[in-house]
């Protein structure tokens, strides 16, 4: 199995010894792999490389719960938006200096704030730091939005998250 670090180094080099006796141990014998490959320029004994590329991808989600504080069923003032937002590691090498950018706007326009900003970070599916994701891996986010008098009059809230990774 390839692992992220060997992908993040860019190959793999690999060869092999082998040591065998005769029956009576009257002859020894020993040999050290070869690529097989003599257009290189090295005829024997040269480790095979396999060389890697690296494809740095990431994808993010954002979905919504609304905490209908006034009971009225309905998405009112003073009612609380929680959003929990999954960055994935869709690549083949380790991300490192994840930022995310969080933007609330009224159907207006007009730049709103949310109530934890930026997103709190809450856990990573295998572990990773705050900011770094192994191949594979997802970190969950959250962030909570209240509900204004003038979101209600917009006519809603939009919200767009990107994933940055530098």
């Amino acid at each position: 199995i390839i692992q992220g670090n060997t992908i993040s180094s860019g190959s793999i080099i690999n060869s092999i010894f082998v040591s065998a006796n005769s029956p009576g141990n009257t002859n020894d014998v020993n040999d050290v792999s070869d690529d097989g490959n003599d257009s290189d320029g090295n005829t024997t004994d040269d480790t095979t490389d396999v060389l890697i590329t690296a494809d740095p991808s990431i994808e993010v989600t954002k979905t919504f719960v609304s905490n209908d504080v006034d009971g009225d069923n309905l998405i009112s003032v003073g009612d609380v938006l929680t959003y929990t937002i999954k960055v994935e590691n869709t690549g083949n090498i380790t991300l490192r200096s994840i930022y995310l950018e969080d933007t609330f706007t009224d159907f207006d326009g007009n730049t709103v704030t949310p109530t934890i900003a930026p997103p709190a970070w809450v856990s990573s599916s295998a572990g990773s730091a705050v900011r770094t994701l192994i191949s594979g891996e997802i970190a969950t986010y959250t962030t909570t939005y209240t509900i204004l008098a003038g979101d209600v009059a917009s006519g809603g809230i939009k919200n767009t998250v990107t994933a940055v990774s530098y």
